[in-house]
């Protein structure tokens, strides 16, 4: 938890009330510094003033472990995130790119696991485009590699560009608006369900041992279709 002259600018990972002995909300894996982790304060700059300002930092522990790195600085930038990236980066592209993996619940791909997933540099525009891989790990809010508790589950933030964007007002309020659009047009239950029940028909001549476990799986799938648009509209205030 970051604050600036005594107002909480920043938190990660923490609880909503802290005191001055509470514990982390989730676990950060070791790769996860690997590279600093920018959080964008702008709509706090009302709290800087003239002359000293005063930056401190609260870390927090998931339990007694002994590991426990912090760098803290305060940077100011001329150009937002957004213009920056975008430089090099198809924006509206990869906007869409990433709030599909959210959508779908891919835990695997870039932002949910920097894994599974293709940059393409168009020669055209010389901007780079994502494109997803290996997508097995789909229709679910849970993730095998990273503790997700007390974290939206309707978006993956673990990859660079994606936290990044994600630390951001602006960032946050594109994702919304991007996941709202793929939802209305592009997100129909009724086709999706069929397309299962299709799916089903085929390859159930060809399960047998695991017959029970694909069932299962099956109906774990039609029922996270069912329940995803209600899910992010919620999370992500889209009404």
């Amino acid at each position: 938890m970051a604050y600036l002259n005594g107002t909480r600018v920043a938190s990660a990972n923490a609880p909503r009330t802290a005191r001055w002995n509470s514990l982390a909300t989730s676990n950060a894996d070791d790769g996860a510094a690997i590279s600093y982790q920018p959080f964008d304060i702008d709509e706090h700059r009302h709290l800087l003033r003239e002359g000293k300002n005063v930056l401190s930092v609260q870390g927090l522990n998931v339990s007694n472990s002994s590991d426990m790195l912090i760098a803290a600085s305060l940077r100011q930038q001329t150009q937002t995130v957004e213009q920056h990236l975008a430089k090099h980066l198809d924006m509206d592209a990869f906007y869409r790119f990433w709030a599909i993996e959210g959508l779908l619940g891919f835990w695997d791909g870039y932002s949910g696991n920097r894994n599974n997933f293709f940059c393409y540099l168009n020669p055209e525009n010389e901007k780079l485009y994502f494109l997803p891989w290996g997508a097995d790990s789909l229709f679910t809010n849970e993730s095998l590699v990273h503790d997700m508790r007390g974290k939206p589950k309707s978006v993956k933030t673990f990859g660079t560009i994606a936290s990044r964007l994600w630390s951001t007002k602006s960032g946050r309020q594109r994702y919304a608006s991007t996941i709202k659009q793929i939802l209305d047009q592009h997100w129909h239950e009724g086709a999706l369900l069929s397309e299962a029940d299709r799916l089903s028909k085929m390859l159930a001549p060809h399960v047998h041992s695991e017959q029970r476990r694909f069932d299962r799986k099956l109906a774990q799938i039609k029922r996270f279709i069912q329940n995803r648009r209600q899910e992010v509209t919620q999370e992500l205030n889209l009404e």
